[in-house]
């Protein structure tokens, strides 16, 4: 999959391309829904299937104070956008200029002239343009005079919590991590939710204690992480991100997120006790980390001394182990 940072770097798309565009955060079961019609649809018609994107989000530049954090890091973004088979990525500025284009100003600059789209992809919520004034009903009557075809995508509806059908969006995945809710999140998104970057030194208490940990900074402080507690999970590591992606083998993880409240409350943070790490004295420092997050454990808490938290670590840990004993890595 080819990534453009700018318009100006597109190719000519002579023979035309297959366009979706969207925020795509959490690439979940309604995003790879969108995709897959369009990939189908560009394998059809013999041509490039093009995602647009935006970094920051729209909302971020907008309306800053209503921005909510991000499922997927554009890191973890266009590497989900690659396993949906998107031919290429146009990673937009979403700069107050381009988002304040009117409606028409896209449909014709940006999808006839620059992405030369015959098709464009959307889900039944699209909307463009400045103050959101494109809709799909607009967007099908600037096709027949710009030269390209719109095609809405039902949304993609799934029983999670209850009988009754939920048309999967990003704000329903957001509402189930910041509920706790790891599992349901999970069936929206189709995978485990990802979390990833670059191991940090900690303070090592975890190997006095005897369960040493890889600390994690994330790659962007706006990624929504999901409450504090201890999970089940699966852990890659590699030399940078797309080491840590490709890497094939995953250890399994005691992740711990929040306050270590018995030895210093205030210091967040996120660690990993990877069970079956070969513990060789190398250190993970400065190493890149993936985190797949399997299931919550129990919430943070505070232990009378170090002996108490010792013990408990050692019960979550093999709690985790059997957890993660009959499930297929990375899920």
């Amino acid at each position: 999959m080819k990534t453009y940072q700018k318009l100006e770097e597109l190719p000519k798309y002579a023979r035309g391309s297959v366009v979706s565009v969207g925020n795509f955060d959490g690439v979940h079961l309604g995003h790879q829904a969108i995709l897959d019609y369009a990939r189908a649809l560009a394998n059809k018609e013999g041509l490039p299937l093009v995602a647009m994107t935006f970094e920051p989000a729209p909302v971020k530049v907008l309306r800053p104070e209503k921005a909510p954090k991000v499922i997927t890091p554009l890191p973890i973004k266009l590497k989900l956008l690659a396993q949906q088979k998107v031919d290429e990525v146009i990673v937009v500025e979403a700069t107050p200029r381009f988002l304040t284009q009117s409606a028409e100003d896209f449909a014709q600059g940006i999808l006839a002239n620059k992405l030369k789209a015959k098709h464009l992809v959307e889900g039944q919520t699209f909307s463009f343009g400045r103050h959101r004034e494109g809709s799909m009903m607009s967007l099908e009557e600037m096709g027949k005079a710009y030269g390209f075809e719109a095609h809405l995508v039902p949304a993609r509806t799934v029983c999670i919590d209850s009988d009754q059908p939920v048309a999967m969006s990003s704000t329903i995945i957001r509402r189930y991590l910041d509920n706790g809710q790891l599992a349901f999140a999970d069936v929206g998104l189709g995978r485990a939710h990802l979390l990833a970057g670059e191991i940090v030194a900690g303070k090592r208490l975890g190997r006095k204690l005897g369960y040493p940990t890889a600390n994690l900074k994330l790659y962007s402080s706006d990624q929504l992480v999901g409450q504090d507690g201890v999970f089940a999970g699966w852990a890659r590591i590699g030399e940078d991100f797309d080491g840590a992606w490709q890497q094939e083998r995953y250890y399994k993880a005691a992740i711990s997120i929040g306050d270590c409240r018995t030895v210093e409350e205030g210091i967040w943070q996120i660690e990993a006790h990877l069970l079956d790490y070969p513990d060789n004295g190398v250190p993970l420092y400065q190493k890149h980390m993936l985190l797949s997050m399997v299931r919550r454990v129990r919430p943070q808490q505070k232990f009378g001394d170090l002996q108490d938290l010792t013990a408990q670590i050692a019960q979550d840990c093999a709690e985790i182990e059997n957890i993660l004993e009959n499930r297929r890595h990375g899920t």
